[in-house]
């Protein structure tokens, strides 16, 4: 991305881009409806409404879910995927897999007064790298950033694991085969709209997708948190349940908007994380990305570990903790970058009046 853009522009390419990277759960979720539309017969769709039937009049009284035999609960709860279903869900996978990587190859190479053009980049080294990787992590600005890229982590395993298993495990919702996919396509439409979003804003302002976009990020979150938290049993994040909701009946129609408003959260994440990966050290720019992976990661793989214990309260406790952390240290760091880009323009505005020529306006920005 660095390569490709400038101050001014990354805010835009980084939305446009994650829009249309996270916008593919459209497909993934197109693919999938018409899987769970086209591939059942009519035996099985037979045999699923009499396990559907069975399974709501166990649940009339709470004290027959512990009579529900293992055999039981799988059968109403999941699904079987046949070979042929999986083989058409890997073969879209690797179809949009080698479509990705022939447009990556087909990138131009050449770096227009971009944020890299200047960089003196050095043989690479596994040794010299993780020296650089220890380096970065060790920055503390980075040290502050470490809470939003966890919590980055934790939203993404909340959105792709542990809301969409309330789906099979909550009575009311358990009927509605098809929401899996299409709230995979509310995903992608959420992050679609927040792209264009955070792009148009960022051709008047260049740092749109830091504190501004921050800000929507955080009331987008705190909305879709309170949905959940009224709508959605507790449990139904860990076993199938009949329990009522807090406030709200769920509905599928709920769960889509919910979909929406988290495709859009995570349509402010994307960008944000690559732009202040891109502008919190210049001169590190590549393991800094890596850092920001690492700490994702390791949220992430934590929290799929722990789902199967952590009931939807212990979610909605987690992700708001983390998001009050998070804004606050990256406001901090955001303000120290917008102070660096201040100071940036008005060297680049003192070069002009010197009269210096226009390329050495262009390399002194790149350098920095």
């Amino acid at each position: 991305m660095a390569e490709h853009s400038t101050r001014e522009t990354i805010s835009r390419n980084s939305s446009i881009v994650g829009a249309i990277g996270n916008g593919g759960m459209c497909l993934g979720g197109v693919v999938l409806y018409i899987l769970f539309a086209l591939a059942p017969t009519d035996a099985e769709k037979q045999a699923m409404r009499h396990s559907a039937e069975h399974h709501n009049h166990t649940y009339q009284d709470e004290t027959a879910v512990v009579a529900l035999t293992k055999a039981d609960v799988l059968q109403s709860s999941y699904r079987d995927f046949s070979n042929f279903e999986i083989q058409v869900i890997y073969g879209s996978f690797v179809f949009v897999t080698l479509l990705a990587n022939l447009v990556f190859i087909l990138l131009p190479q050449r770096q227009f007064n971009s944020l890299a053009q200047s960089e003196k980049v050095e043989a690479p080294t596994i040794k010299s790298q993780f020296r650089l990787i220890s380096e970065a992590i060790c920055e503390p600005r980075i040290l502050l950033l470490a809470s939003f890229f966890i919590c980055y982590g934790l939203q993404v395993s909340f959105m792709l694991s542990a809301f969409p298993t309330s789906f099979s495990f909550t009575k009311s919702l358990s009927v509605h085969h098809n929401l899996p996919a299409t709230y995979s396509i509310t995903i992608g439409l959420g992050n679609i709209i927040m792209g264009a979003y955070i792009a148009i804003f960022s051709r008047r302002w260049p740092l749109f997708g830091l504190i501004p976009t921050m800000a929507t990020q955080a009331i987008l979150a705190f909305i879709t948190y309170f949905l959940i938290w009224v709508s959605i049993p507790n449990l139904s994040t860990i076993r199938p349940t009949s329990e009522e909701s807090f406030l709200i009946q769920p509905t599928s129609f709920l769960c889509l908007i919910i979909g929406i408003l988290l495709g859009m959260a995570d349509g402010c994440l994307c960008p944000m994380r690559v732009i202040v990966c891109t502008l919190v050290i210049p001169e590190k720019k590549l393991q800094t990305y890596s850092v920001a992976k690492l700490y994702q990661s390791l949220a992430s793989c934590v929290a799929f570990f722990l789902s199967p214990y952590l009931t939807l309260n212990c979610w909605i406790f987690l992700l708001c903790l983390a998001q009050v952390v998070s804004i606050t240290c990256f406001v901090v760091v955001s303000k120290q970058i917008s102070k660096d880009h201040k100071k940036i323009l008005s060297e680049v505005l003192a070069i002009k009046r010197a009269d210096i020529s226009p390329l050495g306006c262009d390399e002194k920005i790149a350098a920095v």
